[in-house]
């Protein structure tokens, strides 16, 4: 037979805290073990970002900040998100070759396929950035390097 103080304090209230109160979020998140949201490591970016200097602080939330990036903050590539027809590329048929072109400005570019082959080559653009979005476009998948223009280029 049990011990009838075995038995009162079983049956007795507990003296232990409860655990703390947790939102609906955090107590799914928990549920599925996740990873921190966007919205918890945005909120880290901000955070640690904060006592920093302003400079440094737009830097440091530009590559740690999900939401920002998704958003396009940070984006490095001014024409990134240009449609391919406002880029001088048609739609179909053949582009307009390198000596019709008519853009201002002339870019050497070291082009690395995918395969590892490397060659140097020029694309025309109305800037260096211009140039070097259509040089991404038109070797796709390849990796594009500015080359300094040569002096009677510049």
């Amino acid at each position: 037979m049990a011990d009838p103080s075995d038995l009162a304090a079983a049956l007795a209230p507990s003296q232990q805290q409860p655990p703390p109160a947790r939102g609906p979020l955090q107590s799914i998140l928990d549920w599925f073990g996740a990873q921190p949201s966007a919205a918890q490591q945005s909120m880290q970016a901000h955070e640690a970002a904060a006592q920093m200097p302003f400079a440094e602080r737009l830097k440091y939330i530009m590559s740690n900040d999900p939401i920002a990036q998704s958003f396009g903050v940070g984006n490095m590539r001014p024409y990134g998100n240009v449609p391919d027809s406002l880029m001088g590329f048609r739609k179909t048929g053949p582009n307009v070759g390198f000596n019709e072109s008519n853009y201002p400005h002339t870019q050497p570019v070291k082009i690395t396929l995918p395969n590892g082959e490397v060659f140097n080559d020029e694309i025309k653009g109305m800037n260096l950035e211009h140039a070097l979005e259509r040089a991404r476009r038109n070797w796709e998948g390849s990796t594009i390097e500015a080359l300094p223009a040569t002096a009677n280029e510049r």
